[in-house]
């Protein structure tokens, strides 16, 4: 536990790694190899703070778990995950945070969310590489940033929620076989974007509200 900024954590190897600060200006590394690890961090703004915490977790290997909670503004969350089976949780409360989620392997899922009434915040799913990936984001605010991408993505799931105005969802999956994406926007002003690339996949995009649009490629 460490409190007020420029506070590290490093963790290397080990099975059950609980990490938590308060403050602003902190930083938190967990590195893990091997098989079943778990890593949880948690970094937490005072009423005095603003926040501008940065999370890392890295796990080289199959069926970890990694959780990450912050909240204030400007925070930064990253997981990388590879092999297979891993699963990701990011969860933000606040405003202009952004959270990163890289998973390589099969039978991954990453899930992502940011705060009601949350602003400007970006939650970019950068990468899911392999078959039978899951990834899931919510944000409830206003001018919100929802990136997925899947390679590979044989029988691959993504979805997007959101709720607010001026929001942006993006989603590509290449390489795809029976492949799923899913936007969901309540809201005016949204806009969303789906790119699908092979053969047999499903896209769904629901919009309520004015001022809306909508983009699909299949290819």
């Amino acid at each position: 536990m460490g409190k007020g900024p420029g506070m590290l954590f490093l963790v290397l190897g080990m099975a059950l790694v609980p990490v938590m600060a308060f403050g602003q200006g902190n930083t938190s590394v967990v590195n893990q190899e091997g098989t079943g690890n778990n890593a949880f961090q948690e970094q937490l703004a005072t009423m005095f703070d603003s926040g501008s915490n940065y999370a890392y977790i890295e796990q080289v290997g199959a069926k970890h778990s990694a959780k990450q909670t912050q909240d204030g503004k400007s925070n930064t969350a990253t997981v990388y995950q590879n092999i297979a089976e891993n699963g990701a949780i990011q969860r933000q409360m606040g405003t202009n945070n952004t959270a990163n989620i890289r998973q390589e392997g099969a039978k991954n899922t990453a899930v992502q969310e940011q705060s009601p009434g949350g602003l400007g915040n970006e939650t970019y799913q950068s990468y899911q590489k392999g078959w039978g990936n899951l990834a899931g984001i919510t944000q409830n605010g206003t001018s919100n940033i929802a990136r997925q991408n899947q390679e590979s993505a044989y029988g691959a799931t993504a979805r997007i929620s959101q709720e607010g105005d001026s929001n942006q969802a993006i989603q590509v999956q290449t390489m795809a076989i029976g492949a799923v994406a899913i936007v969901s926007q309540i809201g005016s002003n949204n806009v969303s974007y789906q790119m699908q690339s092979g053969y047999g996949n499903m896209s769904t995009v629901y919009q309520n509200g004015r001022a809306n649009a909508a983009t699909v490629i299949q290819k």
